[in-house]
């Protein structure tokens, strides 16, 4: 059911914007932590690579805003952590 006012509230991790913390993070979250999970789970680190690859594929946070827009939703996003998760909050227009 559809009500105006309705709130959604998504909290993602997010690619972090272009500079020097998008390698480095790209690089712990693809490489590093897979493998200290690996060694603390007694080398299983699917889990870890299979965030990374959540990550890598969910939209960029003002994608994901105008498709929200596109659904009927007055949306906004917020950049936390040094980029790397997104808080879009979106309530329902009509």
């Amino acid at each position: 059911m559809r009500r105006p006012g309705g709130r959604l509230v998504i909290r993602e991790f997010a690619p972090p914007p272009h500079g020097v913390l998008t390698r480095a993070y790209g690089f712990y979250l693809s490489r590093v932590m897979p493998g200290v999970a690996g060694l603390l789970r007694g080398g299983d680190g699917s889990a870890y690579r299979y965030l990374a690859e959540t990550v890598e594929a969910f939209p960029e946070p003002a994608e994901l805003t105008q498709q929200l827009e596109r659904l009927g939703f007055s949306a906004t996003a917020e950049r936390l952590t040094f980029g790397i998760v997104a808080l879009h909050v979106a309530v329902r227009r009509h």
